[in-house]
Order: structure tokens, then C-alpha cells, then sequence
């Protein structure tokens, strides 16, 4: 499997592109006024442009926070960040450790319901007396 792009842990934006700019001029102011232009069209759509943005990267931080805890270990704690994100999972991270990316919500719905067992089933659950 190829590695990841290496903004695939930012949010969906314009990141190639100025970062594209940034070689060509380094810290030019302009690139970033264009940059957050795009983004946003007029005083309602700039808020709405922020809320999504910020939504979108709670998500990601949270699909994130919740593939890490499982990755090590974690079951108890990740299944709690796993009721916290319902189904809103983003790709990343998920689609970077499944054999088919395109099948990434499948491995983030496995993942999930595998925690979640965990979660609901009895302290002493698979013990013998």
C-alpha cells in the first residue's frame, strides 16, 4: 500500500496548492488571502465556512483519537469515543489502514462494533469459575 499524502491528517482544504505558492514564494502574504478567500464568499458563509471547518477537524480528531486508542489497546476508552462519534467517522484514518481505502467505513464500522462489545459485555465476561 503507498503511504499517505502528507496533508492527509489536515482537513479537506487548499493545502497542496499553498504549499505549492509557499515554494514558489515563501510566506507570500497573497497566496494566504486567496487561500482564505476561497474558503469563504461573504460575512454568513465565512461563519458557516469556519463551523464546517471546525466540525470537519473535531471528526477527523476524533476518528483519529479513536483508531489510536484501539491501535493500542485501548478497547474501553476508544468504545467511548466510539459513542461519541456515532456514525460520523471521516476516511483518515481509516482508509489508510484497510487493504480496499475505498472500503474504509467498513473498517471503521468493524472497528466500532468490535469496541462496543467490549464495552456492553459483562466484567467477568469469557471467565470461568
Amino acid at each position: 500500500m503507498a503511504p499517505p499524502p502528507p496533508d492527509f491528517l489536515l482537513p479537506h482544504g487548499p493545502w497542496g496548492l499553498l504549499e505549492a505558492a509557499h515554494r514558489w514564494n515563501g510566506f507570500s502574504r497573497e497566496a494566504w488571502h486567496r487561500m482564505l478567500r476561497g474558503l469563504r464568499v461573504g460575512p454568513a458563509s465565512a461563519y458557516l465556512s469556519r463551523r464546517a471547518l471546525a466540525m470537519d477537524f473535531a471528526r477527523w480528531s476524533a476518528s483519529c483519537l479513536a483508531h489510536g486508542l484501539t491501535a493500542g489497546g485501548f478497547r474501553k476508552e476508544a468504545a467511548t469515543v466510539f459513542q461519541a462519534i456515532g456514525d460520523y467517522a471521516t476516511p483518515a484514518p481509516w482508509q489508510y489502514i484497510t487493504h480496499h481505502p475505498e472500503r474504509w467505513r467498513e473498517e471503521f464500522e468493524a472497528t466500532r462494533s468490535a469496541c462496543l462489545r467490549r464495552l456492553n459485555s459483562p466484567p467477568d465476561a469469557g471467565r470461568r469459575p
